[in-house]
């Protein structure tokens, strides 16, 4: 019983030593100021070689940074310089942070701006589209409006001229009134327009105020009438074309007609075909040698748009 007691407690002696040690080995360890934490022991009691990790290769470039004066801190731009060199693509600095930043950054505003553009672009292309095919049908509508509107079928209603004009006219003497232009136009049938005498050519033409489209032309001569005569039109009464040229008339009567327009004498000049402003009788030769000229009333036809069609 004596000896069972003395190896209890030999044994609990030995197991408080042998903590003691553990405790005092580990407290070493850790208050080592400089552990030699990359190398261990072989064997044969030689280093081990170091390992070529990425991890070293980033502390290989650390060291090289620091060795040539190169701050991390101040100078983020020569680290990222320094991590492309020594090959660390693992190495996560404040620079590459940035740089990353930037280039993702970059490149989400590029495909912004590229995507806003297309867009843009893209807009403007059916903008573009929509404006123009709107402008062109705009554009064809009209084209027909105006077709439509100038392109009519001749119609025949009977001018009221603005003014007549003439080469000439008697003046008022012994026992005779003036014979003005203006009387060949007056709807009158008992007032007449008479040129100087024995004067050739001698002309009158009247004034529609605007081009218009002439079909017919009427004429009741007095009977110093023409005998050869043209039908002419012109746009500026200085320029003048011939729509009809008579020769031998002998037609006119030297009393005014109670018949007026219907009168037999009246000279109907019909399926004529001109555009303008002013129509012109122009006499080249008299029916009374020791006369003029004289009409009791003229008038035309047609439409008043000159763009009609026939």
């Amino acid at each position: 019983m004596g000896r069972s007691s003395a190896s209890v407690t030999a044994a609990i002696a030995a197991l408080g030593l042998a903590t003691l040690y553990a405790c005092s080995l580990i407290n070493l360890d850790e208050l080592d100021p400089a552990p030699m934490a990359s190398k261990s022991d072989d064997s044969s009691g030689n280093d081990a070689p170091e390992e070529t990790t990425s991890d070293d290769s980033s502390d290989v470039a650390s060291s090289v940074a620091l060795e040539a004066g190169d701050d991390a801190l101040g100078a983020p731009g020569d680290d990222v310089v320094e991590d492309e060199a020594s090959g660390d693509n693992d190495a996560t600095s404040p620079a590459d942070v940035s740089a990353s930043g930037s280039a993702t950054g970059g490149s989400g505003n590029a495909s912004g701006s590229a995507s806003g553009a297309a867009s843009g672009m893209s807009g403007s292309a059916s903008g573009a589209a929509s404006g123009s095919a709107s402008g062109a049908a705009s554009g064809s509508a009209n084209d027909a409006g105006s077709d439509a509107g100038d392109g009519h079928k001749c119609g025949s209603t009977v001018f009221t001229p603005k003014a007549a004009v003439a080469s000439s006219f008697q003046p008022a003497g012994a026992g005779n009134v003036a014979l003005p232009a203006n009387l060949a136009i007056d709807g009158d049938f008992t007032t007449r327009w008479g040129s100087a005498l024995m004067v050739d050519p001698s002309w009158i033409y009247l004034d529609f105020g605007a081009p218009v489209f002439v079909s017919e032309v009427d004429i009741l001569w007095q009977n110093a009438c023409a005998v050869n005569y043209d039908i002419d039109i012109s746009s500026d009464a200085t320029h003048w074309t011939v729509m009809k040229a008579l020769t031998g008339n002998a037609v006119g009567i030297a009393t005014p007609t109670t018949m007026g327009w219907n009168s037999p004498d009246v000279l109907r000049y019909t399926g004529l075909s001109g555009r303008g402003r002013y129509v012109r009788i122009n006499g080249t030769t008299r029916c009374l040698a020791m006369y003029g000229y004289s009409i009791w009333e003229v008038r035309a036809s047609g439409d008043a748009d000159s763009n009609c069609t026939m």
